[in-house]
């Protein structure tokens, strides 16, 4: 059978200073959903043609769903983030915004054995000032933000239902004490050099990244 043509995606780790140091946002896929029911990831979503009309797809796509799925603007702040409740990119130029933001950490292609395929990049983000969540229960049962060792405990315990990328950038994640800390590394381009110690220690398989 021929592997199914990988959709192109975008995800973000969303990343704030909590009182227990950094914490990212998690969201609970439906037990419905036709991909990975019922586990716990980044917010994020397919590249649909909305965002092709943005410099960059890929970024584009990340704005547009987490605030469809949380209520988030992930937008330069120093424009108006939000238009008559849409993301900006949906009723405005793309160039009255910023993609600036976010920070290209890697991508992850489904392997070809699953029939649903996705080409996804994973991106680095601080939330915005304002990280009241409205989250959408369509697709979605619940979202927590939660520092990255504490997720990855809950997903050995089973509490949580962890797939390898998000574990994977949540074990990077607790490298870092801070948002600044944490952007700082992905502006060094370290989660490459993480991952390709993992591959070398047989912690990780290689080629999927």
């Amino acid at each position: 059978m021929i592997p199914a043509t990988p959709r192109a995606a975008a995800t973000a780790c969303i990343v704030r200073d909590g009182v227990g140091g950094l914490e990212v946002l998690l969201v609970e896929r439906s037990p419905s959903s036709p991909f990975v029911p019922g586990a716990s990831v980044f917010p994020g979503g397919t590249v649909d043609p909305v965002d092709r009309l943005a410099p960059d797809p890929f970024r584009a796509a990340v704005i547009r769903e987490t605030y469809e799925e949380v209520g988030l603007v992930l937008a330069d702040q120093a424009t108006e983030p939000v238009v008559a409740g849409l993301p900006l990119h949906r009723q405005r130029s793309p160039d009255d915004f910023s993609l600036d933001s976010l920070m290209y950490l890697s991508t992850w292609v489904t392997p070809e054995w699953m029939g649903l395929r996705f080409d996804t990049r994973f991106y680095l983000v601080a939330a915005p000032d304002h990280t009241d969540l409205v989250v959408d229960r369509r697709e979605l049962v619940r979202a927590d933000w939660m520092t990255p060792g504490g997720a990855l405990e809950r997903g050995t315990s089973g509490e949580l239902v962890l797939i390898m990328p998000t574990a994977a950038h949540l074990r990077y994640l607790t490298h870092y004490a801070t948002v600044d800390e944490a952007l700082d590394g992905a502006r060094a381009g370290r989660y490459e050099a993480e991952i390709d110690q993992e591959v070398q220690e047989g912690r990780r398989p290689g080629g999927l990244g």
